[in-house]
């Protein structure tokens, strides 16, 4: 499939050349259709039980979870505020409405819901939200959150922002001449740059 598809793409530009390529594609056709099959085969992943195996231990996360949401602080950058948004919501949704196991889907956020999540947290039929479910999600995607360091909690040593180590563009300034001359490096950003970027490929006429 792999060289079927680069001799068309290598064809795109000349129509002589883009005949020739589609016609290598008709008289092979039965086994590009086979392959396809085999490409279908391998998108379709095995079913993973992930998602069912956490959303049944929920009644164990349910015990410390409130406590959890209460007791640690968490900050987020821009891109993974919908997750923190999430996990405020889980943990309002466990304190004032403890015993509601579902809610209208328009009253929690649903952003943080993946692709992957979303057929084990909403009811298409109703428009509700599963709480259990839910739950898991939110735990689940905050848990990559850190481990990115998108979402972290302020103060810790392990999981605290990396970003809070940084100079202050001041504090660069003042610095950045002597660093640069520490590391052997340019202070002109553009010529570290420059000297890093490829040159044009061997063989290829540059044209203008």
């Amino acid at each position: 499939m792999q060289a079927a598809m680069q001799s068309i793409v290598d064809a795109l530009d000349d129509e002589a050349a883009i005949t020739v390529a589609l016609d290598a594609l008709r008289e092979n056709r039965a086994h590009i259709v086979g392959d396809l099959g085999t490409v279908t085969t391998l998108m379709c992943l095995p079913a993973d039980p992930f998602h069912e195996r956490l959303v049944a231990s929920y009644p164990q996360i349910r015990r410390f979870l409130p406590q959890l949401i209460d007791a640690v602080a968490m900050e987020s950058t821009a891109p993974a505020r919908p997750v923190l948004d999430a996990y405020h919501a889980l943990g309002t949704w466990l304190t004032v409405r403890p015993h509601a196991a579902r809610l209208p889907g328009t009253e929690v956020p649903l952003e943080v819901v993946s692709s992957s999540w979303e057929p084990h947290v909403c009811d298409k039929d109703d428009g509700t939200v599963n709480r259990s479910a839910y739950a898991c999600c939110v735990l689940d995607r905050l848990r990559a959150g850190l481990r990115r360091r998108d979402v972290y909690a302020p103060g810790s040593i392990r999981w605290g922002d990396p970003r809070a180590e940084l100079l202050s563009p001041e504090t660069w300034e003042q610095h950045r001449d002597q660093a640069c001359e520490d590391l052997a490096l340019d202070t002109d950003p553009d010529k570290i740059v420059a000297h890093l970027a490829p040159g044009p490929r061997r063989g290829l006429a540059t044209r203008r």
